[in-house]
């Protein structure tokens, strides 16, 4: 399998909001992440939403539990190229940072050659055309 040497996404990017309209800065995280999956599908990424966090269970005898899912720091999106190299992308809306166990989550994926990063879909459309001009048969 052939893998790229990418720039580290997390490091030397510096996501700016500043000249963002009040637009952009409105849209939530959510639509971010719907325009991330079909975008991904759209560049032949198959890819899926990874949930984390918890809820609450109401027991028979009406006592509550409380079951965690998932990993600390896992990113919204996981997935694989066609060439079978992993995938990773945390959401982020304008202004959003990740947290540190995002971030470790993803530096510790890119030195292990997975792709991915973080960002609003508009980082993502100039990673993905990044990707491309790299390596056009990567994808």
């Amino acid at each position: 399998m052939k893998t790229i040497q990418m720039p580290n996404p997390i490091s030397k990017v510096k996501h700016r909001t500043s000249g963002v309209d009040k637009y952009k800065r409105s849209v939530p995280e959510s639509t971010h992440l719907q325009i991330c999956l079909y975008m991904l599908k759209l560049n032949g990424i198959t890819a899926w939403r990874c949930n984390t966090g918890g809820a609450k269970y109401k027991n028979k005898d009406g006592s509550y539990r409380t079951v965690r899912y998932g990993v600390k720091g896992l990113p919204d999106i996981m997935g694989y190229t066609s060439k079978g190299q992993s995938f990773f992308w945390e959401v982020k809306k304008y202004g959003g940072k990740p947290t540190r166990e995002q971030l470790n989550f993803l530096e510790n994926a890119l030195e292990n050659n997975c792709l991915g990063g973080w960002g609003t879909s508009d980082v993502l459309e100039k990673y993905l055309k990044f990707v491309y001009k790299k390596n056009e048969k990567l994808i």
